[in-house]
């Protein structure tokens, strides 16, 4: 995101909602995604 900052794009900034998603799917051990980019997977 410091690129879209200096960029002065923060309207496209997606904040993370602290939904602990990610760490669920982390701790389960599946991919691990996200609510907030849900075509985002990260490994």
């Amino acid at each position: 995101w410091p690129t879209k900052v200096r960029e002065g794009r923060e309207h496209e900034i997606i904040s993370c909602i602290k939904c602990d998603g990610c760490s669920r799917d982390q701790q389960a051990g599946v991919p691990v995604g996200c609510t907030q980019w849900p075509k985002e997977v990260h490994h």
